[in-house]
């Protein structure tokens, strides 16, 4: 079959069939079952009959068994053939696929990090031991960070630091601390804050 349908698809007009009746002839000596036919039909398979304007009556009946000849395996043929010829010419036309070019990629555009507000430092395994970070309470005021460590089991002292003017915002706010890091609870940390300037009386009033 694959040989027959190249045949018919060869460039050279010698290479391919002649005639529908020589395709059919070529196709139904494939077939296992191949009908019989007529002497009359056989006469029109023979080479190119000068036709006539006379109609030509062909013997349609089978001249052993009376039978009329089997046609669908023709038709299953020739449907087969213009499937595969089809299939040949779509490839050929169509050509190779188009390799894609690939796509960049596109670079992700860097998230702007937020700073984080101090926070407190998670409580560690032991139940018993606490952790103290200088960014846990320095900048707080000082009676909120004792309230803090109070709350995480340490005993709280606190201890005069630096001296600012009495209008500098940072008065009573913790600066400095000791002993920072691991701690068991129960112990005594101490907290050293700013103080305000106070001014100095001369007994003169001012």
């Amino acid at each position: 079959v694959a040989e027959l349908v190249m045949a018919c698809l060869a460039k050279k007009p010698g290479g391919r069939p002649k005639n529908a009746l020589e395709l059919a002839e070529k196709a139904e000596a494939l077939m296992t079952n191949a009908p019989r036919r007529s002497n009359a039909t056989r006469v029109m398979t023979s080479a190119n009959p000068q036709v006539s304007q006379a109609t030509t009556v062909i013997d349609t009946q089978d001249d052993i068994d009376g039978k009329p000849p089997i046609i669908w395996p023709w038709i299953a043929m020739i449907v087969l053939m213009v499937i595969v010829a089809g299939t040949i010419i779509f490839a050929m036309v169509r050509g190779p696929e188009p390799t894609a070019s690939p796509t960049p990629s596109q670079s992700a555009t860097p998230t702007p990090t937020e700073t984080a507000s101090p926070t407190p430092s998670p409580t560690p395994t032991d139940p018993n031991t606490v952790i103290v970070l200088s960014s846990d309470i320095f900048g707080m005021n000082l009676e909120a960070a004792s309230a803090y460590l109070q709350g995480l089991g340490l005993n709280v002292e606190s201890m005069e630091g630096l001296v600012v003017p009495a209008d500098d915002g940072r008065v009573l706010t913790v600066y400095d601390a000791t002993p920072l890091g691991g701690l068991a609870k129960g112990d005594t940390i101490t907290l050293i804050y700013y103080i305000a300037d106070q001014p100095v009386d001369d007994g003169t009033g001012n």
